[in-house]
């Protein structure tokens, strides 16, 4: 079997306070993680003004997050 531990984790800056306080850990892991990914490719919120929004994104999955 595998697992992790996520020990230190802050939205902060990528997630609204307001959004962060209602979601599940699992959907701010993957808000976090699909804007740090548009981060890393280099779409900052100016080149993503000259994009057309219909043809890219994150894809994300999830079997049954949220779970407890």
């Amino acid at each position: 079997r595998i697992a992790g531990e996520i020990k230190s984790f802050s939205p902060d800056g990528l997630v609204s306070p307001k959004i962060s306080k209602r979601m599940d850990k699992f959907m701010l892991y993957m808000l976090t993680a699909g804007k740090q990914a548009l981060i890393d490719g280099g779409l900052t919120e100016e080149t993503m003004k000259n994009l057309d929004v219909a043809k890219c994104g994150v894809l994300i999955g999830s079997g049954i997050g949220g779970v407890q």
